[in-house]
């Protein structure tokens, strides 16, 4: 993304944290530069640039998790502005931020800095192709689920980044694939608890012993 883009920051309230997010000043600007001049890779489409309700309701989530994320290993899919990572190391744990958008890196190292959170690292993931090695103790993502055709990727790569006895936890508006999802991550040996929080799904996905160990 160009510098000539402009840039604000907002404070965000997450119960009782509070976090400083810097992202664009204008979204109608990033998408012009975007379609101006990436208009024909998909992948390029800007979803970093705005902090969507379900970032939102995926923070306040984890923000109610303190015990459960300290010490814990965490990689978030998609990181996009990074909220849901700054919320988990907050708590104590062990982040890695991820995102295959170019221009992402940027908004995720900053806002690192900004919340006085330096241990939070970045690693450009491709869901076609998970790091190998790399197994965590809970994967999170938000509002991931808008492309069919990521939906397959997806859920095998957040399957092979989860570790024995791991979870995985998906916020999503309701989006007509995330279904689909469910039906898949069951496939792969989870079981499913559905909650609501903020109009936003909130689905944890449980690595069952029987499936991790084969």
């Amino acid at each position: 993304m160009p510098s000539s883009i402009d840039t604000h920051r907002i404070t965000v309230e997450i119960g009782t944290l509070t976090f400083a997010i810097e992202l664009p000043r204008d979204i109608d600007q990033v998408i012009d530069y975007y379609v101006e001049h990436h208009a024909e890779n998909a992948d390029l489409i800007p979803y970093y640039a705005e902090l969507w309700p379900s970032a939102l309701a995926l923070a306040r989530h984890l923000a109610a998790w303190p015990g459960r994320l300290s010490g814990k290993t965490v990689v978030e899919l998609g990181c996009g502005l990074g909220l849901p990572s700054l919320v988990a190391a907050s708590r104590g744990a062990r982040v890695l931020a991820t995102d295959f958008h170019p221009h992402n890196e940027r908004f995720l190292r900053r806002n690192a800095a900004l919340n006085d959170l330096p241990l939070i690292t970045y690693q450009v993931v491709d869901w076609n192709a998970p790091p190998p090695g790399l197994i965590a103790d809970l994967i999170i993502g938000s509002d991931l689920l808008y492309e069919a055709r990521n939906v397959e990727p997806l859920v095998r790569c957040a399957a092979a980044l989860c570790g024995p006895g791991g979870i995985i936890l998906l916020a999503d508006p309701g989006r007509n694939h995330l279904q689909g999802a469910v039906d898949q991550f069951r496939t792969q040996g989870f079981e499913d608890v559905l909650r609501v929080m903020d109009d936003v799904f909130i689905v944890e996905f449980l690595r069952t012993r029987e499936k991790a160990a084969r």
